[in-house]
Protein backbone atom coordinates (compact mmCIF):
# COMPACT_ATOMS: atom_id res chain seq x y z
CA UNK A 1 0.00 0.00 0.00
CA UNK A 2 1.01 3.04 -0.90
CA UNK A 3 2.05 6.12 1.91
CA UNK A 4 -0.33 8.77 2.00
CA UNK A 5 2.04 10.69 4.04
CA UNK A 6 4.32 11.56 1.01
CA UNK A 7 2.67 14.81 -0.07
CA UNK A 8 4.21 18.05 1.83
CA UNK A 9 0.71 18.93 2.87
CA UNK A 10 0.17 15.55 5.25
CA UNK A 11 3.04 15.13 6.38
CA UNK A 12 2.19 15.75 10.09
CA UNK A 13 -1.17 15.31 9.84
CA UNK A 14 -2.01 11.66 12.32
CA UNK A 15 -3.92 9.52 9.85
CA UNK A 16 -6.63 6.78 11.67
CA UNK A 17 -7.84 3.87 9.59
CA UNK A 18 -11.14 2.30 9.76
CA UNK A 19 -11.09 -1.39 8.95
CA UNK A 20 -12.73 -4.53 9.18
CA UNK A 21 -9.50 -6.81 8.54
CA UNK A 22 -8.02 -8.18 11.78
CA UNK A 23 -4.93 -9.90 10.02
CA UNK A 24 -1.04 -9.34 10.56
CA UNK A 25 -0.29 -8.13 7.25
CA UNK A 26 -3.12 -5.94 6.74
CA UNK A 27 -2.34 -4.34 9.94
CA UNK A 28 1.24 -3.85 8.94
CA UNK A 29 -0.14 -1.85 5.35
CA UNK A 30 -1.83 0.33 7.40
CA UNK A 31 1.40 1.06 9.58
CA UNK A 32 3.55 1.23 6.28
CA UNK A 33 0.72 3.45 4.52
CA UNK A 34 1.66 5.94 7.10
CA UNK A 35 -1.50 5.51 9.53
CA UNK A 36 -0.89 6.96 13.21
CA UNK A 37 -3.34 4.55 14.46
CA UNK A 38 -6.40 2.03 13.27
CA UNK A 39 -9.91 1.27 14.33
CA UNK A 40 -11.76 -2.07 14.23
CA UNK A 41 -14.89 -2.48 12.60
CA UNK A 42 -17.72 -2.56 13.70
CA UNK A 43 -16.65 1.12 15.21
CA UNK A 44 -17.48 1.82 18.40
CA UNK A 45 -18.28 5.50 18.87
CA UNK A 46 -16.73 6.26 22.39
CA UNK A 47 -13.36 4.79 21.00
CA UNK A 48 -13.27 6.11 17.95
CA UNK A 49 -13.84 9.85 19.44
CA UNK A 50 -11.09 9.52 22.13
CA UNK A 51 -8.54 7.86 20.04
CA UNK A 52 -9.42 10.83 17.87
CA UNK A 53 -9.51 13.64 20.51
CA UNK A 54 -5.87 12.00 21.44
CA UNK A 55 -4.27 12.46 18.30
CA UNK A 56 -5.32 15.41 17.62
CA UNK A 57 -4.53 16.60 21.44
CA UNK A 58 -0.59 14.92 20.35
CA UNK A 59 -0.96 17.04 17.10
CA UNK A 60 -1.30 20.31 19.14
CA UNK A 61 1.21 19.74 21.14
CA UNK A 62 3.76 18.85 18.61
CA UNK A 63 2.61 22.47 16.58
CA UNK A 64 3.40 23.89 20.18
CA UNK A 65 6.86 22.39 20.23
CA UNK A 66 7.66 22.60 16.27
CA UNK A 67 7.29 26.64 17.04
CA UNK A 68 9.21 27.21 19.78
CA UNK A 69 12.26 24.98 17.42
CA UNK A 70 11.12 26.55 13.93
CA UNK A 71 9.94 30.13 14.47
CA UNK A 72 12.03 33.51 15.36
CA UNK A 73 11.52 34.60 18.19
CA UNK A 74 11.10 38.57 16.94
CA UNK A 75 9.27 38.41 13.59
CA UNK A 76 7.29 35.25 14.38
CA UNK A 77 8.30 34.33 11.01
CA UNK A 78 9.96 30.94 10.39
CA UNK A 79 13.77 30.60 11.22
CA UNK A 80 16.82 29.04 9.52
CA UNK A 81 16.54 25.64 11.43
CA UNK A 82 13.08 25.26 9.26
CA UNK A 83 14.54 26.12 6.16
CA UNK A 84 17.25 23.44 6.83
CA UNK A 85 15.07 20.53 7.88
CA UNK A 86 11.77 21.26 6.04
CA UNK A 87 11.54 23.23 2.76
CA UNK A 88 13.93 20.98 1.18
CA UNK A 89 11.42 18.42 1.81
CA UNK A 90 8.82 20.82 -0.20
CA UNK A 91 11.61 21.39 -3.48
CA UNK A 92 11.63 17.55 -3.57
CA UNK A 93 7.77 17.10 -3.39
CA UNK A 94 7.69 19.79 -6.12
CA UNK A 95 10.46 17.40 -7.81
CA UNK A 96 8.34 14.48 -8.04
CA UNK A 97 4.78 16.09 -9.13
CA UNK A 98 6.80 18.29 -11.60
CA UNK A 99 5.52 21.36 -10.62
CA UNK A 100 7.48 25.03 -10.38
CA UNK A 101 9.32 25.75 -7.42
CA UNK A 102 10.16 29.50 -6.53
CA UNK A 103 12.39 31.13 -3.58
CA UNK A 104 12.92 35.03 -2.70
CA UNK A 105 15.44 36.44 -1.28
CA UNK A 106 14.47 39.85 0.40
CA UNK A 107 16.73 42.58 2.16
CA UNK A 108 15.54 45.95 3.57
CA UNK A 109 17.01 48.44 1.94
CA UNK A 110 19.70 50.74 4.17
CA UNK A 111 18.42 49.26 6.99
CA UNK A 112 22.30 50.09 8.78
CA UNK A 113 21.36 53.60 8.38
CA UNK A 114 17.89 53.20 9.65
CA UNK A 115 18.90 51.39 12.75
CA UNK A 116 21.76 54.01 13.29
CA UNK A 117 19.02 56.69 12.93
CA UNK A 118 16.46 55.38 14.78
CA UNK A 119 18.18 52.82 16.99
CA UNK A 120 18.01 48.89 17.77
CA UNK A 121 14.71 48.65 19.84
CA UNK A 122 13.03 50.73 16.66
CA UNK A 123 14.47 48.84 14.29
CA UNK A 124 12.82 45.55 15.94
CA UNK A 125 9.85 47.06 15.78
CA UNK A 126 10.45 47.77 11.64
CA UNK A 127 11.33 44.25 11.56
CA UNK A 128 8.24 43.01 12.61
CA UNK A 129 6.39 45.20 10.64
CA UNK A 130 7.75 44.26 7.62
CA UNK A 131 7.36 40.12 8.59
CA UNK A 132 3.40 41.45 8.96
CA UNK A 133 4.10 42.49 5.15
CA UNK A 134 5.32 39.27 4.16
CA UNK A 135 2.99 37.08 5.81
CA UNK A 136 0.19 39.32 4.66
CA UNK A 137 1.51 38.97 1.25
CA UNK A 138 1.37 34.86 0.89
CA UNK A 139 -2.27 33.31 1.03
CA UNK A 140 -1.73 30.05 0.78
CA UNK A 141 -0.83 27.59 3.38
CA UNK A 142 2.07 25.63 1.55
CA UNK A 143 3.62 29.61 1.28
CA UNK A 144 6.29 30.45 3.54
CA UNK A 145 7.70 33.68 4.74
CA UNK A 146 11.52 33.04 6.62
CA UNK A 147 13.78 35.14 8.57
CA UNK A 148 17.19 34.22 6.77
CA UNK A 149 18.95 36.39 8.89
CA UNK A 150 19.41 40.22 9.68
CA UNK A 151 17.34 42.07 7.68
CA UNK A 152 17.43 39.26 4.85
CA UNK A 153 14.25 37.14 4.68
CA UNK A 154 13.41 34.17 2.05
CA UNK A 155 10.07 33.50 0.61
CA UNK A 156 9.15 29.74 -0.67
CA UNK A 157 6.06 28.94 -2.88
CA UNK A 158 6.00 25.88 -3.78
CA UNK A 159 3.84 25.25 -6.77
CA UNK A 160 4.38 28.65 -7.82
CA UNK A 161 5.56 29.86 -11.58
CA UNK A 162 7.06 33.19 -12.17
CA UNK A 163 3.62 35.11 -12.88
CA UNK A 164 2.54 33.85 -9.10
CA UNK A 165 6.03 35.33 -7.90
CA UNK A 166 5.85 38.24 -9.54
CA UNK A 167 2.24 38.71 -8.17
CA UNK A 168 3.95 37.91 -5.12
CA UNK A 169 6.48 41.06 -5.23
CA UNK A 170 3.92 43.59 -6.39
CA UNK A 171 1.88 42.44 -3.29
CA UNK A 172 5.04 43.31 -1.12
CA UNK A 173 5.98 46.54 -2.83
CA UNK A 174 2.69 47.53 -2.59
CA UNK A 175 1.97 46.48 0.66
CA UNK A 176 4.89 48.52 1.78
CA UNK A 177 3.90 51.32 -0.04
CA UNK A 178 0.66 51.75 1.95
CA UNK A 179 2.27 51.12 5.53
CA UNK A 180 4.58 54.07 4.58
CA UNK A 181 7.25 53.39 7.52
CA UNK A 182 9.23 56.36 7.77
CA UNK A 183 12.89 55.95 6.88
CA UNK A 184 14.25 59.92 6.85
CA UNK A 185 17.76 58.37 5.88
CA UNK A 186 16.21 57.01 2.69
CA UNK A 187 15.79 58.85 -0.68
CA UNK A 188 12.50 57.44 -0.71
CA UNK A 189 11.41 58.91 2.23
CA UNK A 190 10.01 55.37 3.86
CA UNK A 191 11.43 51.82 4.10
CA UNK A 192 11.42 49.75 0.89
CA UNK A 193 12.92 46.32 0.22
CA UNK A 194 14.97 44.98 -2.68
CA UNK A 195 13.97 41.63 -3.87
CA UNK A 196 15.43 39.08 -6.01
CA UNK A 197 13.73 35.86 -7.70
CA UNK A 198 13.96 32.83 -9.30
CA UNK A 199 11.45 29.67 -10.33
CA UNK A 200 12.62 26.49 -11.00
CA UNK A 201 11.35 24.25 -13.56
CA UNK A 202 13.53 22.22 -14.74
CA UNK A 203 13.14 18.65 -13.75
CA UNK A 204 16.97 17.28 -12.17
CA UNK A 205 18.82 17.79 -9.56
CA UNK A 206 18.91 21.70 -8.22
CA UNK A 207 19.57 21.90 -4.61
CA UNK A 208 17.94 24.47 -2.20
CA UNK A 209 20.99 25.86 -1.27
CA UNK A 210 21.72 26.55 -5.23
CA UNK A 211 18.25 28.58 -5.69
CA UNK A 212 18.78 30.76 -2.94
CA UNK A 213 22.27 31.27 -4.45
CA UNK A 214 20.14 32.47 -7.62
CA UNK A 215 17.66 34.65 -5.55
CA UNK A 216 20.39 36.53 -3.87
CA UNK A 217 22.19 37.12 -7.42
CA UNK A 218 18.71 38.29 -8.69
CA UNK A 219 18.58 40.67 -5.09
CA UNK A 220 22.48 41.68 -6.04
CA UNK A 221 20.96 43.21 -9.14
CA UNK A 222 17.69 44.62 -7.78
CA UNK A 223 20.00 47.00 -5.42
CA UNK A 224 22.44 47.76 -7.90
CA UNK A 225 19.66 49.14 -10.21
CA UNK A 226 18.69 51.48 -7.21
CA UNK A 227 16.57 49.19 -4.74
CA UNK A 228 12.60 49.25 -4.06
CA UNK A 229 12.58 46.73 -7.04
CA UNK A 230 12.37 43.30 -7.62
CA UNK A 231 14.49 40.74 -10.65
CA UNK A 232 13.09 37.18 -11.21
CA UNK A 233 14.70 34.87 -13.38
CA UNK A 234 13.34 30.95 -14.56
CA UNK A 235 16.23 28.27 -14.26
Amino acid sequence: MQSVKTGYLFAHVPIVFITATYDTDSQNACWEAGAADFIDKPVIASTLIHRTTNHVENKLRLEVLMKLTYKDSLTGLYNRHYLDKEVSNALKQSEREKKPFSVLMIDIDHFKLYNDHYGHLQGDICLKQIADVFANSIKRPHDVAIRFGGEEFLIVLPYTDIEGMSHVCKQIILQLNESNIEHSQSSIGHVTVSIGGVTYEKQGTMELNELISLADEGLYCAKRDGRNCYKLQVV
